[in-house]
């Protein structure tokens, strides 16, 4: 009889937690997007925007076109390849010559 108490108290307080743990994820707010540390941009996208690659590699296409103005951090230089990082932490390579330098 003691085991089945104490089965059933160890159900309990399993449900309980579960519980718990719903509420807590459905009140709780994922967090907003952080810069990443030793983030600072150093130049900007030109007029026009500018097509990023996921690889320094003329022969693919652009994954997609950064919009004018967009503050990117220069990361390294790759021949006339640049190395950028966003300030959401996402990274891409463009053509470092079209750049606009913030300094």
């Amino acid at each position: 009889a003691r085991a089945r108490q104490q089965a059933e108290q160890a159900d309990q307080q399993a449900e309980q937690a579960k519980q718990r743990a719903e509420q807590a994820g459905q009140s709780a707010q994922p967090p907003a997007p952080a810069e990443p540390q030793g983030w600072a941009p150093t130049h900007a996208v030109p007029a026009g925007g500018l097509g990023a690659w996921l690889q320094p590699d003329p022969a693919q296409q652009p994954f997609t076109t950064l919009d004018a103005g967009l503050p990117v951090q220069l990361l390294e230089w790759h021949g006339g390849w640049a190395h950028l990082r966003f300030s959401n932490g996402a990274e891409a390579w463009v053509e470092g010559a079209k750049l606009q330098s913030l300094g």
